[in-house]
């Protein structure tokens, strides 16, 4: 369904555009144009996970490992690792930026990540060894733009931790 508008005006009327139905204007929608320039439409570009763990490091691994599912599989290929650290202002902050730093590690050198190796989380300061492979030693099968904020929000239950992480294709 599109809604179309102009500026931070909004058509209220059901009637289509061009009928010949006469309504008392309101003052709002004196200056409204009857063909406005643009149109608001749904999308179906995201795509999410949900992820769990029995600790917060774990939580943050298996985000990861998500996020590079939705990318695509790994092949054979030379295992390289590297260590990266991030830190935030909360965990869920600090979870995005983890796995913006991932994506941005994929897009710009070409890194695959298949695992871990010593994740820490204390204090929202995460430290981890990356396990990972040359993209050119991976199938990629979709290309996640951005991580999203939406609704991101880390749950702690009796068996751990829970979040649901929604990325932009």
């Amino acid at each position: 369904m599109e809604t179309r508008g102009r500026g931070d005006a909004a058509r209220r009327s059901s009637r289509p555009t061009g009928s010949t139905a006469t309504s008392r204007r309101t003052p709002a929608r004196k200056h409204m144009r009857k063909r406005p320039g643009f149109a608001v439409f749904g999308t179906t570009a995201d795509m999410g996970i949900r992820a769990r763990g029995r600790t917060l490091p774990r939580l943050f691994e298996n985000a990861a490992l998500g996020m590079f599912h939705i990318i695509g599989t790994a092949a054979e290929g030379p295992v390289r690792e590297r260590r990266i650290s991030a830190r935030a202002e909360s965990t869920e902050l600090l979870l995005y930026a983890w796995l913006s730093e991932l994506l941005y590690l994929h897009d710009a050198k070409g890194y695959f990540c298949t695992g871990f190796r010593s994740t820490t989380v204390v204090d929202n300061r995460l430290s981890s060894r990356i396990v990972y492979v040359r993209a050119g030693g991976a199938r990629v099968e979709r290309q996640v733009k951005a991580v999203t904020l939406h609704g991101l929000d880390i749950e702690r239950g009796r068996s751990g931790y829970r979040v649901a992480v929604i990325f932009d294709l």
